[in-house]
């Protein structure tokens, strides 16, 4: 199970889910200041799928272009679970993967 997250946008935060064969679960905030409510997001998605945090084998995060702070929000936390849950980040383990601005 790999777990998608794209901050990109100030006002929207989407939070996805695939697993091995190929099956799509997602979830959207919409609200300002939505890199406030990823967590939450998070703990939804992975409640409804019933999908342990344990269960998952890596996570992507959207690096850019988009909103300073959400690209950085969600480079903090796919690196910290990332590092948390000792699985890769964007296809990198034990790296800490940055956002690019640009």
């Amino acid at each position: 199970m790999i777990l998608y997250l794209d901050t990109a946008k100030r006002d929207e935060v989407k939070v996805s889910l695939k697993s091995a064969e190929g099956q799509v679960r997602e979830k959207t905030a919409e609200r300002g200041f939505s890199s406030q409510a990823l967590l939450g997001v998070i703990e939804d998605l992975l409640g409804e799928a019933g999908v342990k945090i344990s269960d998952l084998k890596g996570i992507e995060f959207f690096r850019g272009p988009g909103s300073y702070t959400g690209l950085k929000v969600g480079a903090t936390v796919a690196n910290t679970l990332g590092w948390f849950l000792k699985i890769p980040v964007n296809g990198q383990k034990n790296k800490i993967v940055l956002p690019d601005y640009e």
